[in-house]
């Protein structure tokens, strides 16, 4: 069997219309991916929309039918200005969320450092795939 081998191009063409924002933000989410085993980029692309602002629009509108059973993952300007290894951080860590099965129902505030254990599963997860050195 022939190992598929991952690239930026072949996430982002993954991604769709899931993927939305600027050409930086775009690069930096499948940069991240890059550090996750297959079945995690590939289960991500199918099923996570990531929306971060964009230069030439002030809003915009997303068709609820594409939206249903999916994640939806908001990047932030405020993180956005930060340096791209923060970045990396607060995409891995909110991927992490996903993967560990962790649930923001919608409406629901959850405030910070209400669920402590969560947070820190997710930075356990996000730290490990960020830190692993990785194989070529």
């Amino acid at each position: 069997m022939k190992l598929e081998k991952l690239d930026l191009s072949r996430i982002l063409k993954d991604f769709g219309s899931r993927l939305i924002g600027d050409d930086r933000s775009k690069k930096i989410i499948c940069e991240t991916l890059l550090l996750f085993p297959k079945a995690v980029v590939d289960y991500i692309t199918r099923n996570v929309w990531f929306i971060t602002p964009f230069d030439d629009a002030w809003s915009f509108t997303l068709e609820a039918d594409g939206l249903a059973s999916k994640s939806l993952v908001f990047l932030s300007d405020d993180l956005l200005r930060q340096d791209d290894d923060q970045i990396r951080y607060s995409i891995a860590h909110e991927i992490a969320h996903i993967m560990l099965g962790h649930r923001n129902p919608y409406g629901v505030i959850i405030r910070k450092g209400s669920d402590k254990r969560s947070e820190t599963d997710a930075d356990e997860f996000a730290r490990y795939y960020l830190e692993s050195p990785k194989v070529s």
